[in-house]
């Protein structure tokens, strides 16, 4: 790697944080923010700890001490501000979408014979603590089903509920069905019928009737058949002081773009001419990186893949030490000095 100096530059992004308590803004009794610790271990084993734990309903309203277990059984050094809560969620809600949901990027509940009402309302309550708490909400579930589970009486719209249903579908049935709408006489036929055909659809499609045949599969597709699973989140959901045009703001808010991301990057004010040149490419690299990526990259400083934060302070020191991170003080330190942007790319993988 060439040096723009005799000396080695490094970057540390920092997001400066209150504690957990001091940055929840939810107003509540004293009593319920008696500390719960929580020893979860790391792996497949803190999907059902979580789902344990939450089980026990007063658990949303209490503040959690976290201490993770690695592999060899001991404890994980860290002080949670917060990020070990968002890197705790990230990990379990990757998991619940394995496990329990259907859908290519609009996930949607689908029933397991071992998780009952108890298990599902946990979900839910994981879902609400993370919100009030540390403002994540996961964004992947489809937005028509959030709605539903916080007000059924208020209709969802027809073309959100449609684009919940396209990105709910694989690529190829998506394109098939755009297609259909808008241009019907070009549709391949036989396509269109295997399409309709993999998600139960009774009705001969005509040029007439194909839009309203999709909204009718997609209502039942995102919104009848993970029913069991609304009703229990409705219960959960009621306690939460949330209606559906806040949720609105919080998927569009916690989306993650490439611009956003680089607009929250601060930098020092009397950066030098070696730093100005990091900055330039590491503002460069950020916006190259694909959806995965930059959620990758923002787990890596945050503890989080989401945009739950105001701020990553970017701070650059001449002293050498690995590359390292911690998610719980949400700094990460990157030793490189950068004077092409190749330098940058492939740093993802490595977290």
């Amino acid at each position: 790697m060439e040096l723009l100096d005799d000396s080695e530059t490094e970057i540390f992004f920092r997001v400066l944080e209150k504690s957990i308590s001091e940055q929840n803004d939810i107003t509540l009794p004293q009593e319920v923010f008696t500390p719960l610790e929580m020893n979860i271990h790391r792996g497949p084993m803190a999907f059902k700890e979580l789902i344990g734990y939450f089980k026990d309903p007063s658990i949303a309203k209490r503040q959690l001490i976290i201490t993770r277990i690695l592999p060899n059984g001991d404890s994980e050094l860290a002080e949670d501000t917060g990020g070990v809560w968002r890197d705790l969620l990230t990990e379990f809600w990757c998991e619940f979408y394995d496990r329990c949901t259907m859908g290519r990027s609009a996930k949607v509940p689908c029933l397991r014979h071992d998780f009952g009402e108890m298990e599902w309302r946990s979900a839910g309550r994981i879902l609400l603590h993370g919100y009030k708490f540390v403002k994540y909400w996961h964004v992947q579930l489809a937005h028509s089903f959030a709605m539903h589970c916080i007000d059924s009486k208020e209709d969802v719209l027809p073309s959100d509920l449609l684009q919940d249903f396209h990105n709910y579908v694989s690529i190829p049935d998506k394109e098939v069905f755009q297609k259909a709408v808008e241009d019907f006489d070009s549709v391949d036929m036989e396509d269109l019928l295997e399409a309709l055909d993999m998600h139960n659809g009774k009705c001969s499609p005509t040029q007439e009737n194909i839009k309203s045949i999709l909204l009718e599969m997609a209502h039942k597709e995102i919104i009848q058949t993970p029913m069991f699973v609304c009703n229990c989140w409705k219960q959960v959901f009621n306690e939460m002081d949330i209606t559906t045009s806040i949720l609105d703001e919080i998927y569009s808010a916690l989306n993650l773009s490439n611009k956003k991301v680089v607009g929250i990057l601060s930098f020092p004010d009397d950066m030098d001419a070696h730093s100005t040149t990091v900055a330039m490419h590491l503002k460069r690299y950020v916006k190259s990186l694909d959806k995965q990526k930059l959620g990758l990259f923002m787990r890596y400083c945050t503890g989080s893949d989401l945009l739950t934060i105001d701020k990553i302070t970017v701070e650059f020191t001449v002293f050498a030490r690995p590359a390292t991170t911690s998610s719980c003080s949400h700094m990460c330190m990157h030793a490189t000095v950068v004077q092409n942007i190749r330098k940058l790319h492939g740093f993802p993988n490595r977290i």
